[in-house]
């Protein structure tokens, strides 16, 4: 059986991705959590730009559990990139669904934080 897929599904994880994260200069503050969405907010000490990640949430075929759909990423209030994960998630990958979300994500924000 398929499970309903949600990246940040244990503190493990999560904590995986909050390091690759660090490794361009990127620290989580706050979590948000509004309705079928859950925000980000990251700094980094050398840029004054805001940088949100907003997960968001669809109904799993059940109607009972949200797993992630897309990822959001904002800066300064304005929308940068998204990452399609409905789409990834249909997909033939060549790699774990979490290493391509990780490496799109890392590869649309070191353009902010100028670290490769």
């Amino acid at each position: 059986m398929i499970k309903p897929f949600i990246f940040n599904s244990s503190e493990e994880k999560t904590k995986q991705l909050l390091f690759t994260l660090e490794k361009i200069g990127l620290q989580r503050d706050q979590v948000y959590h509004l309705g079928k969405e859950e925000k980000w907010q990251l700094h980094c000490p050398w840029i004054k730009d805001e940088i949100i990640l907003v997960w968001e949430k669809s109904w799993y075929l059940d109607g009972e559990v949200l797993e992630d759909s897309s990822l959001l990423i904002f800066i300064n209030e304005e929308l940068k990139n998204s990452i399609d994960i409905k789409t990834l998630l249909r997909a033939k990958l060549d790699k774990p669904i979490r290493e391509i979300i990780s490496k799109k994500l890392v590869d649309e924000l070191k353009i902010y934080t100028g670290k490769a």
